[in-house]
This record gives C-alpha cells, structure tokens and sequence, in this order.
C-alpha cells in the first residue's frame, strides 16, 4: 500500500503529503479497530438466540439494512469534517497561502485535498464493506443491487467533499470559524441531519427501488414519480441518470467554485457567471417534476409552494454568496475609474479637449459610467444589485409561467380551495412584489458590505433577519392574518395569500410604491458609499 501511495504521490505530492502525515500506525490501527468494534457490537445486537444454525441465527436484514445506511452516515459527516477542519487550520497557521505559491496547479492541489484528508474515515469505512456485501448476499439481494449502492454513494462521497472543500476556503479567512473548528463542526452537522437523511431517502425510495431486489430491501414510492415525463420511480436506468447526473453537475458547480476560491482567497464565493448558471439549474430541475402525468391539482400546488421556498432560500445564499466586499468595491472602482480616465483622454486627443482630472469629478462619475453594464452583469467585484435581479428574472422565466399554466389547467386556487379565482393581476403583482423584495433585500446587504465593519456578514444576516421575521410577527401580533389582510403579506414577499389571490386594490399599488420607494432609498445609500470609495481611492 505504501508504494501504492508513493506512486501516486509522484504525480501529486498534495496527495503524498496528506497521506504521510495521516497514515501513521497508531491512526490505522484506531481506525480499523473502531470499525471492527463496531461491526462486533452489531452482530453481537443482531443475534436471535432461539436458532441454532448461523444463518439462522443473527439476523442478517438487520446488519444489512444498518451498514446500508451508516456507510453513507459516516463517510459524508467524518469525511466532510476533516477536509473543512484541515482547511480552516491550514488558514490558519498560515500554510494555506505557502501552498497557493506551489507552482503546481489548483485543480491538483485541491484533488490531493480531496483524496488524502479524508483518507482514515474512507479507511474506517472501508472496513466495514466486507460485512455488509456478506450480510446483503446472505438475504437475498443482488450483485447489481450492491454495484449500484456502492457507486451512488461513492459518487455522492464526492460531491459532499467538493463541497466541504468549498466550505473549509470560505471559511479559512474568518476569525470565528478558525475557533474550535466551528465551520467543521457545522458542516458536519450540516451532513449529519440534512445532506445525508435527503441523500438517502431519495435513493431508498427511488433509486435503489428499481434494481432487482431492491423493493424486497427498500420501500419506494412506487408509480408516482415522473420528471419531464420519464418514469424515474419505476425505471432503474432514468433513476439512475436522473441522481448521478445531478450529483455530476452539482460536483462540477462546486468544483469549479472551489477552484475560483482557491486562486483567489479574498473572491467572492460565487462568481455572477456561476449564479445565472446555478439558478437555470435548480429551478429546471425542480420544475421537471411539474411536467408529470400522475400529479393531480393537490400535488402541483404543492409543488409550487416547494419551488417558491427554494427560491427562498436560494436568494437569501446568492446575497451573500455574490456580494462583494469592501476591498472588492474598492478594486472594482480603481479599475472602473482608471477605464473612464482612459476613455476619455482617448477621445479628448481626437477632439482637442483636456479633461479635469480632479478627484471630485471622478468620484462623481463613479456611479454612472459609460457602458458599464457589463460590469454590473459580470465583473466580481461589481455590486450585485443587477445580477440578482437576472437571477430572479431566470427563475421567474420558469416557475411564473408554469404556475399560470397550473392555475388555468386545474382552476386550483391558493387562497382557500378549488372554487377561488386567481387573477393574471394578482399574480403579476405578487411577483412583482417578490422581485422587489429579493431586490431590497440584496441592496441592504450590499450597503452593509460597501461601508467599514468589522464583521459585515453579521450585521448584513441580522438586518435582513430584522426586515423578514419582524413585520410578520407584528402583523400577527395586531391579529392581521393572511386570510383578511393579504395584500400586506404579499408586500412582504409572501405571494398570493387571502384577498390578494383575487384582487389587486388600491392598497396593493401603495405597497408596491413603498417597496420602490425603499429600494429607491437604499440604491440611493449605495451611490453615496460607492462615491466615498472612490474619494478615499484617490486619496490613496
């Protein structure tokens, strides 16, 4: 094994320097035991006294059925917490940046990452995969059932290491994940109770279900699933496409993040190009399940209410996930000035004019330029006002249109019940409103971003914490509720509830000028504080 390792360290030496400073004999030896204790403990629980016969007398099912979920248990929640904790350690100490300067590329530096941390959790379980192929077979299942359990989870294995990656380099420059490993506790946890349970329901259900045996070993959903009308439910090679083709273009999303992060520690962690990618994405992928023939108007409205909140969330991660820092604001505003200077002394030496060169008409002409809308769509350090409201336009080119073709072909209404009637109106202000929203909110996080805090992302969470959760708890606690009042909370961002799936009154046009009024506000704050980066650039 070690020469194993050896040779494949000559061609990356990250891998090599992992494996040495982890593969000593005491961690295998603690390893291997702590696998073998295991397996010990579960055939010692497995045992029915009552047979005489081996076979017969542990029950097999069980050991199957807990390695069958362990496995994956343990590989995403250890494995993913010792690439986070290596790489907010490495921050740091300060060895991260000394392995930016190897001449040796990211992609090989981060892959080394990728199979050396993790490589006593990959041990430990690998330990365990002699036991659960004896028990699987002993009960009945199939070779074919096995190759396909144990290339899902190894291909999900990788995707929650890219993101772990992904994780540990956005995390290495803050204070508060280098203490105590907080961001690897976090994302272990992450994986422990979200990843890990939704990765392997799906499969149970759907996945596993279509290999022969499957349905005797796992309880699935049957005929009622179909994206884009394929049966994934029933189908082993669609469900197979549909999971690994996912887990695929997650990978190559993140990866190619990580890649970004690494080159450039101080980036954002998803640049703007990747957000309009990554939205088309998920919302496609969300509204293939729409296109099915066994849903009913019950299943579909929930089916809208789901993409509605993914969206959500979706949102809430890209305005952090895209908004540049200070420094970002600062560089971005050099490099924005310094084109303008150049254009113009270019067409002042074809027109014969000398242009001013003072600091306040630069700095006034900050926020306007010259066709820069291409930096607002594409450059990183740009705010993220514009490429927040592509990305709501992309998802709403998707879920709007289905959501009116739903409403017409089922006359399903969301306000109370299948006699309501959900006007084109209502709908268009309710995504107006939404947009407006995501838009506002976005703006406010940028304002926090471009001014000089010590812990920005702090201050930006608990204002739009602020700006979500209290103006409907007031509502509430005045007895303002969605059924009566809907048009304030669909002002809100919370569409088409009560009244408002009707009607658009006059207090709905109100709350809309609010909306743009406020948004208008804090537009308005950005100029200011994109104006003051640019006099302290020319100060510098």
């Amino acid at each position: 094994m070690s020469s194993l390792i050896n040779r494949f360290g000559a061609a990356n030496p990250q891998f090599l320097r992992e494996c040495r400073g982890r593969l000593r004999l005491r961690s295998v030896m603690a390893a291997i035991g702590l696998s073998l204790l295991f397996q010990l403990l579960l055939l010692l629980s497995a045992i029915n006294p009552s047979y005489l016969e081996l076979e017969e007398r542990i029950n097999w099912e069980q050991v199957a059925s807990t390695l069958s979920w362990t496995i994956p248990y343990a590989l995403f929640a250890l494995g993913g917490y010792y690439i986070v904790d290596d790489l907010t350690q490495e921050a740091k100490t300060g060895t991260l940046n000394f392995i930016r300067l190897s001449p040796r590329p990211a992609r090989e530096i981060l892959l080394g990452k990728l199979l050396g941390v993790p490589v006593l959790p990959v041990l430990l379980v690998l330990a365990l995969v002699p036991l659960h192929v004896f028990a699987a077979l002993v009960i009945g299942l199939s070779p074919l059932l096995l190759l396909s359990y144990y290339l899902v989870v190894g291909i999900g294995t990788v995707t929650v290491y890219i993101l772990a990656l992904l994780v540990g380099l956005g995390s290495g420059s803050s204070k508060l994940a280098q203490q105590r490993a907080v961001s690897a506790i976090a994302f272990a946890g992450l994986t422990l109770f979200g990843l890990s349970p939704l990765f392997m329901l799906w499969n149970t259900q759907v996945t596993w279900y279509t290999v022969p045996t499957g349905a005797d070993f796992f309880r699935g959903w049957g005929d009622s699933l179909e994206w884009l009308y394929l049966d994934i439910a029933t189908n082993p090679w669609f469900a197979h496409l549909f999971i690994l083709g996912n887990l695929a273009g997650v990978s190559a999303i993140a990866w190619r993040m990580a890649i970004r992060k690494f080159r450039v520690p101080h980036s954002t962690l998803l640049s703007k190009q990747m957000s309009y990618v990554g939205v088309a994405y998920a919302n496609f992928v969300f509204w293939g399940f729409s296109l099915s023939s066994v849903l009913d108007a019950y299943d579909k409205a929930g089916l809208m209410a789901v993409l509605y909140f993914l969206n959500v969330t979706l949102f809430f991660v890209l305005m952090f996930a895209i908004t540049p820092s200070r420094q970002m604001l600062l560089d971005w505003v050099r490099y924005r000035s310094s084109a303008q200077n150049f254009a113009k002394r270019a067409s002042s030496e074809t027109s014969g004019v000398v242009p001013s060169d003072t600091g306040r008409g630069n700095a006034g002409r900050v926020s306007g330029g010259v066709g820069s809308w291409r930096a607002w769509l594409w450059a990183d350090g740009s705010p993220s006002v514009v490429a927040i409201a592509v990305n709501f336009v992309i998802a709403a080119a998707l879920i709007f249109p289905s959501f009116l073709w739903f409403m017409h072909e089922s006359g399903v209404g969301i306000s109370g019940g299948y006699d309501d009637d959900v006007s084109f109106a209502a709908v268009l202000f309710a995504a107006l409103s939404i947009g407006l929203s995501a838009l506002t909110y976005a703006t406010l996080v940028q304002v926090i971003y471009s001014r000089r805090l010590r812990v920005p992302t702090v201050w930006a969470a608990g204002c739009v914490a602020v700006l979500v959760f209290v103006p409907p708890l007031i509502l509430l606690f005045l007895e303002m509720y969605p059924e009566d009042f809907g048009t304030l909370w669909t002002f809100l961002g919370i569409p088409l509830m009560g009244n408002a799936a009707t009607q658009v009154t006059t207090l709905s046009l109100v709350g809309l000028v609010g909306q743009l009024c406020f948004l208008g506000f804090l537009l308005t704050r950005l100029d200011v504080n994109l104006k003051a980066l640019a006099g302290q650039r020319l100060a510098d």
